[in-house]
């Protein structure tokens, strides 16, 4: 009677996890595990125990985190067993993905894209198209963080090309996060890099209207935070606020504790750029605070130059200065750096900020040191910001003609996103140098 009990609780917990009650699914989890006893040692005991490790591991996805280190034992138990059976069982993608996810997450970049290049070596060997999606939308976020734009636009563009509505609208139960909804969004932050701001958003509201559609409350949880960040970067602070209430409020209902500090970090940064510095740098530095609990490494850079900015607000150079100086060093150690232009950008403004024209010599080389990470990542955005800039400085400086050569080819290369703040500021910055 035990293999058809075990398979009753292992319903009942995907029957719960399908509806995101995801302690209830534990506890459907935890009375199957305590039957496993009742098999006898072999192949279908073993195969029993992986299911059951699988979906354990994939609840505490959304209910621990994708970085804790719960999660991360678990997917690694059962990728023991995936090879202890034969690697080619049903379980092997779901552990590699949680392997993937859980180095990802803790910003081990180079570990978690050595997991999708296995994913995907072994889906191209396999020609089955879901798995096909799974793997491309792996090896996008690894290369994104890492400021390969290209790369992982090119991947994450074949993983939507791929994915099917009838085929893979399951994955999120499987997974735990449904593939478009989530590779989108990374999608989303690429284009936006890339120079594209109004497709970038059209790509995350589309990616939260797919998590919608699904009913899938944990995927709808991590569109809805990326659409945030979308806002954020486009410069439209009360966006980014209001969106980042909502994905607080459905984090905070369901438990899904990183995306609850993932968008309280967004809210931050919003609030900074609002003018309420004080409560944006207080919920920036209880998202990091929180996100070190769960094991989070992801953005931390990012964050730490949130930070930098709220402290220049109030005035405070030297305290902005040295979160710039830690964000540098954690971009090193964990190779982050689809931010590090901009890093390097804030170096250069709170450089003229603290000592105005005295400082003119060090902005100049930080905005340089900008321009050229912009333009190797290709990240068009970025140069744009860093090109207005030190147009800015260099206009200061009567020296106009330089500052126009600078500015006006990095806007004439946008076709998009006209009325979005950066391209508003280059506009007017060009009509001055005229």
């Amino acid at each position: 009677m035990a293999p058809q009990a075990i398979e009753y609780w292992l319903k009942a917990a995907k029957r719960a996890a399908s509806r995101s009650a995801y302690l209830e699914a534990l506890a459907h989890l935890d009375s199957g595990g305590s039957l496993l006893e009742g098999l006898s040692a072999g192949r279908e005991r073993t195969h029993r125990q992986l299911q059951l490790q699988i979906l354990r591991a994939t609840t505490l996805l959304a209910t621990k985190g994708m970085s804790a280190d719960e999660t991360g034992e678990t997917f690694a138990s059962a990728w023991e067993l995936c090879k202890h059976l034969g690697e080619e069982v049903e379980e092997t993608f779901p552990a590699l993905w949680g392997i993937f996810t859980f180095r990802n997450v803790r910003a081990e970049y180079h570990l978690s894209h050595e997991v999708a290049k296995n994913a995907l070596q072994r889906a191209e060997r396999l020609q089955e198209p879901a798995l096909l999606v799974l793997a491309h939308r792996m090896i996008g976020p690894p290369l994104v963080q890492s400021g390969q734009l290209v790369a992982a636009r090119d991947h994450l563009e074949e993983m939507r090309r791929l994915y099917d509505w009838e085929r893979d609208r399951d994955s999120a139960l499987i997974y735990g996060v449904d593939f478009k909804a989530g590779g989108q969004a990374f999608l989303a932050k690429v284009v936006f890099l890339l120079g594209g701001p109004d497709r970038a958003l059209t790509l995350a509201e589309d990616s939260l209207s797919h998590a919608k559609n699904l009913e899938h409350l944990y995927s709808e949880n991590f569109a809805l935070t990326w659409v945030t960040l979308i806002r954020f970067l486009r410069r439209e602070p009360v966006s980014s606020l209001d969106q980042g209430r909502l994905a607080t409020t459905l984090a905070e209902k369901k438990g899904f504790g990183q995306f609850s500090a993932q968008a309280k970090a967004h809210r931050g940064r919003a609030l900074i750029d609002l003018g309420q510095a004080e409560h944006g740098v207080a919920l920036i530095n209880e998202a990091l605070s929180e996100g070190k609990a769960m094991g989070i490494g992801f953005d931390v850079s990012f964050n730490l130059a949130s930070l930098a900015v709220g402290a220049a607000a109030t005035g405070e150079f030297d305290e902005a200065k040295a979160h710039l100086t830690e964000a540098l060093t954690e971009v090193a150690k964990s190779n982050e750096r689809w931010y590090e232009a901009e890093i390097h950008r804030l170096l250069g403004e709170f450089a003229l900020g603290a000592n105005g024209r005295t400082s003119a010599v060090r902005a100049e080389e930080c905005f340089l040191q900008s321009l050229y990470i912009a333009r190797r990542q290709l990240a068009k955005s970025w140069e744009l910001r860093a090109a207005t800039s030190l147009a800015r400085l260099w206009r200061s400086q009567d020296k106009t003609q330089e500052a126009h050569h600078i500015l006006a080819p990095v806007y004439d290369w946008f076709t998009e996103g006209f009325d979005t703040a950066d391209l508003k500021d280059a506009k007017a910055l060009l009509v001055e140098l005229k």
